[in-house]
């Protein structure tokens, strides 16, 4: 089994910095605003919520065993089977340009979600970072992002010819 780690950039660790700090703003004007007001509490505990349930969906490494591809994350595993595989290539950040979300987190812990890119249609990602992507097509297309992408797609690449 060939362990990838799910490395963050520096954009994924300010936005989530970022947000673990705003989180706090209403807590503290709870409890120091006279009057605490149940909106400011209810703002913080769905701020807290979204923190949570993007912690527990994001990517923490990928593996490549005899079989699949599977992404590790706290919510469960994703195996991406290799009969499934048709292509399996590397891509740079630039390849992204005029991506949009459709639904997940878009540097929160990560880039995970359902996305949407002209000429690929609808994409799933599991990514820490916007630098290591490899691109998988199987009847959807998997965006993820194993440190050291090159190693894992010569990997992925050796295993899908046996």
């Amino acid at each position: 089994m060939n362990i990838f780690e799910a490395r963050k950039d520096f954009s994924v660790k300010f936005i989530t910095g970022l947000f673990i700090f705003i989180i706090h703003i209403p807590l503290i004007m709870y409890f120091l605003m006279p009057g605490k007001t149940f909106t400011v509490l209810a703002v913080f505990i769905i701020l807290l919520a979204a923190l949570l349930i993007t912690f527990i969906y994001a990517p923490k490494s990928y593996e490549i065993d005899d079989e699949s591809v599977i992404i590790k994350r706290r919510a469960g595993d994703i195996a991406i089977y290799f009969d499934s595989i048709e292509e399996v290539k590397e891509l740079s950040g630039d390849e992204l340009k005029g991506s949009l979300r459709l639904f997940g987190s878009s540097g929160l812990f990560g880039f995970f979600g359902i996305f949407y890119k002209k000429g690929w249609g609808r994409f799933t990602a599991y990514c820490s970072n916007s630098s290591d992507l490899v691109f998988i097509r199987t009847e959807k297309i998997w965006l993820i992002s194993p440190h050291q992408k090159e190693i894992f797609v010569s990997v992925l690449k050796e295993k899908l010819k046996k």
